[in-house]
């Protein structure tokens, strides 16, 4: 992704750690450029977020976020 969306997609990040605690588990930023060009293989990436196989569906979020309660 490039910059402007890195930055407000970072912003989100930061502002659901604020609401909810940390979210490393979900999404994990990858900022070193040559780390990213080795996993993500696109080289006009400036930044890049992983995340583990479908942690981004809502009912796995909401389930992390009920265990974290729990």
């Amino acid at each position: 992704m490039d910059q402007p969306i890195a930055d407000a997609l970072a912003a989100s990040c930061a502002e659901s750690a604020a609401d909810v605690g940390p979210v490393e588990g979900i999404m994990t930023p990858i900022l070193d450029p040559v780390q990213e060009r080795e996993e993500i293989r696109c080289p006009a990436t400036t930044v890049a977020y992983k995340s583990p196989s479908g942690s981004l569906f809502p009912w796995k979020l909401v389930l992390h976020l009920l265990k974290t309660c729990i």
